[in-house]
Formats: C-alpha cells, structure tokens, sequence
C-alpha cells in the first residue's frame, strides 16, 4: 500500500506528524479522525519533505530501544494502561524518528489494532525478534518479563560491541599511523634518495630497485593506485551482496585464528539468547529458529539455522541436528541437548549465554595483548624493509670509495 506523510493536530491542539499506510488520502483522514485529531496536510510519502519523511530512512538506536523496554515495562508493572504510557514516553523521547513511531502506534493501538500489529508495522524500529516475542509475550499476559529480557538481550548486545570496538581502537590506530608514515615516506622521502643514487651511479639491488619502483608508481601514477584500490572495494561490496559472496566472505573469516573465536561464540551467545526469550515466552521451537536465523550476522551460521529448522520439520530435536553443523560450538550443542531431555531447555540456555559470555568478555579484553605483537612484527619489518632498502646502497657507495 502507498504510504502518506501528515500533519494533524489532537485534542489539546498539539501538532503531531508522521505516516501511515492507507489505500487512499481519504483513508487516512478517517484514521486520524477516529483517533480524534484534526488533519491539517496529508500528502504523498514520496512528496513529503518534512522532518518525519526524511527521519524515516534513520534507523533507531540501541539505547533508544533498552530505554523504551525497560520503561514501558515499569508502565506495565505499575498498572498504568497501555496508551497512557505511551503519552508519557512520547513526552520523554528526543530522537524525532522513534517519537514519530511512537505516535503512530498510539494510533495504530487507538484504532483498535493490537500492540503486536503496531510494532510490526515499524520494521526499521522494531526486528522480527522484538515483534515476535512481545507477541507472545502479549498473548500470555508477560509483556513485562518480556520486555525486560528483550532489553536485557539489546544491552548485552552493545555492550559486547562497544568492547570490540574499544579493544581494537589503539590496534587501528597504530596501524593508520603506521600506513600513514610508510606513504609519507614513499611519496616524499625515496624520491630524494633516488635522485642521490643515480647522481652518484651506485648500482642499486633488488630490494632498493622494488622499493624504488613501488615509490614512482605511488608518485606519478597515484590515480591509476586510487582507481585500483576503488575498484577492489566495488568488487568486494558487489561480490558480498551475492548469497554465494556473503557465505564464502564469511566461511573465510572463520579461518582467522583469532576471528574465528570470537566470530564462534558471539553465535553461540546470539543462538541461545534468541531461542532462550523465545522458549520463555512460548513460541514454538521452529518458528523460533526462523526468526533466530535471520538475526545471525554470519550467513554460514545462519544457514546453519535454516538446515535445523528443516531437519526438525522432519522429526529430530534441536541438540542431535546442532550436532551435524561443527560450526557450532561444543558446550551449546551438549547443553542444548541435555536441556531437550531434561525439559528445562531454557535454563540450559541461559547457562550457555551467561558462560560464553564471560568468555567473550575476557576474550574482548586480552584482544590487544593478541594484536600487539602482531603490529609489532609487522612495524619492525617495515623499518628492516625500508632500512635495508635505503642502507645498502650507501654500503655499496662506502666499498667503492675505499677502493679508490
């Protein structure tokens, strides 16, 4: 359906803006009417230039999301219905894009649809997991609990990202330097050396010829380097959104020694928190695995998933077909099975996250104690490389003057 930008005021003549999805104008107007506001402007989504038009192609934050979980949870838990809650976390809320949600699902809910529905109709605001748990969550009268460990889960989340990002911040910005100086030594430094070698007829060897000639190319063919390097990146971008470019980019970063840890039981974690809200709040097990597929950031992974999902279709339970897929890691797949047995799936599940997750911690925390000696290799071979390019003319230089 074609989607409308308007502009209306409510009750007590405050300004609202947003947009819905209608077959016509017309439908639109009788929307806002029942929800008692006074329309002003409604116009063509693709038209609309207003500040709720152009927010629409921002996406909604982490924070945004834990804040408005755990505080719509406070709501529930004090008894304070649905749609007034909303009011004030409207009131409360900064980022222009999810307060133009948020309104729209007052709405939506103030137009007889469920809380489910208006959440599912912002899927740029609210994943498939979010939507499907507060669901269930909603059908079984524990949208607090639900809401709270789906916070619970988005915290973990960027925490852990947060961490990565902070361990590898000194790695990269030693190597920026590093790659700074080593072009800044090609483009101005070797050129003058050259022209000293060549005054003086030193015969050059092999490295300080490679040296020499990876500096002129840099120099006077800098262009042609640029277009290169562009069209590596375009490559690699066109290639990755491939299914088949997507998996083999991902089944090759879990060859890397120290990605592979990393890239493992953050799945690890991803899988048994998804499935462990999931099974709490009781969505069935397939239709669980469905929506944890599409929430794994590695597509070899998440086809994994997908073959579990079928496999399960056919008869076997979780912990025998994580058991065919070696991606996974050990202590999940003995957990997962263990927990199926016993029927406490979900407590098992949660002993999984809680253990990977310390793991991940300490992992994220020794990271550049792993990356330091790397850079450190890989600094003092450039200095020897440079430094053995450079030198070893001059000694040539110093043998025939003693020679002479």
């Amino acid at each position: 359906m074609p989607k409308y930008y308007y502009k209306a005021r409510d009750a007590l003549g405050k300004q609202v803006q947003g947009i819905f999805e209608a077959v016509d104008e017309k439908a639109v107007a009788e929307r806002l009417a029942l929800s008692g506001h006074f329309v002003s402007l409604i116009q063509s989504h693709k038209e609309a230039r207003g500040p709720g038009a152009l927010s629409r192609f921002r996406g909604v934050g982490r924070k945004q999301l834990i804040m408005f979980s755990r505080q719509l949870a406070t709501i529930i838990k004090a008894g304070m219905p649905l749609l007034s809650g909303l009011d004030i976390l409207i009131e409360q809320t900064d980022h222009p894009f999810f307060k133009a949600v948020l309104r729209e699902i007052r709405m939506d809910l103030n137009g007889g649809a469920s809380f489910t529905q208006a959440l599912a109709r912002h899927p740029k605001a609210f994943s498939k997991l979010y939507v499907s748990t507060v669901r269930v969550g909603e059908e079984t009268g524990g949208l607090e609990e639900v809401l709270n460990s789906l916070a619970d889960f988005i915290e973990w989340e960027d925490s852990l990202r947060s961490a990565i990002l902070s361990s590898l911040l000194y790695p990269v910005v030693v190597f920026c330097v590093a790659i700074s100086v080593g072009i800044f030594l090609l483009v101005y430094v070797l050129p003058k050396f050259h022209d000293v070698y060549m005054q003086a007829d030193v015969p050059l060897p092999g490295p300080t010829r490679f040296l020499f000639f990876i500096s002129n190319v840099v120099t006077e063919y800098w262009y042609v380097f640029l277009c290169v390097i562009a069209g590596a990146i375009v490559c690699y971008l066109l290639y990755k959104r491939t299914s088949s470019g997507r998996y083999n980019i991902d089944r090759f970063k879990l060859g890397l020694p120290v990605i592979k840890g990393f890239i493992s039981k953050i799945a690890a974690v991803r899988f048994a928190r998804s499935l462990e809200i999931m099974a709490r709040s009781g969505v069935p097990v397939i239709s669980a695995l469905e929506i944890i597929r599409e929430t794994m950031t590695n597509e070899v992974f998440a086809r994994a998933v997908a073959d579990i999902s079928v496999e399960l279709q056919a008869g076997r339970t979780v912990g025998s077909a994580l058991g065919d897929h070696p991606e996974f890691e050990p202590m999940l797949v003995q957990m997962v099975a263990v927990g199926e047995e016993t029927g406490q799936l979900d407590e098992m599940l949660g002993f999984v996250g809680d253990a990977y997750e310390a793991q991940i911690e300490y992992m994220s925390r020794n990271l550049p104690k792993v990356i330091e000696p790397v850079l450190l290799i890989f600094l003092a071979g450039m200095v020897a490389i440079l430094a053995l390019s450079l030198f070893l003319p001059i000694f040539k230089m110093i043998e025939v003057v003693k020679r002479l």
